[in-house]
């Protein structure tokens, strides 16, 4: 019984521990982004901005993400800022969209949902649930 213990509370603090690391609901706070890479790959908690002509520097940019990556690949709930406000949550599994994606009006209401499955869109529905044609 106690080694049975022993291996549940171990794979309990491990699962604990990943969770933390690479957090599924990603996070909100630009203090915790580090951008670090670690071999060659983007690791960890970052923040990327981005202006009307792609990615920049530029950290007055009106567009920011906060992105969870693990190897490189984006991992769990990204957030995109537009003027500091949370513009759209998007869930990612390997580096490719899967799950409900989010997206809010300036006031901070739902106004769509996109359903993705392995990287493919397979139902937008507005904020009040109806569903709109692809």
């Amino acid at each position: 019984m106690k080694p049975l213990l022993t291996l549940i509370l171990f794979l309990s603090l491990g699962i604990a521990a990943f969770g933390q690391d690479y957090p599924d609901s990603g996070f909100t706070n630009k203090a915790e982004a580090k951008n670090l890479m670690v071999n060659g790959l983007k690791e960890g908690k970052w923040i990327e901005y981005a202006d009307d002509k792609g990615f920049t520097e530029d950290t007055t940019a009106p567009y920011y993400l906060l992105i969870v990556y693990k190897k490189g690949k984006t991992f769990g709930i990204t957030r995109l800022y537009v003027f500091g406000r949370l513009h759209d949550e998007t869930p990612y599994v390997n580096g490719i969209p899967n799950g409900t994606e989010k997206t809010y009006n300036d006031d901070g209401t739902l106004r769509m949902i996109v359903t993705f499955r392995d990287g493919k869109r397979v139902k937008i529905t507005d904020g009040t649930g109806k569903e709109i044609k692809q």
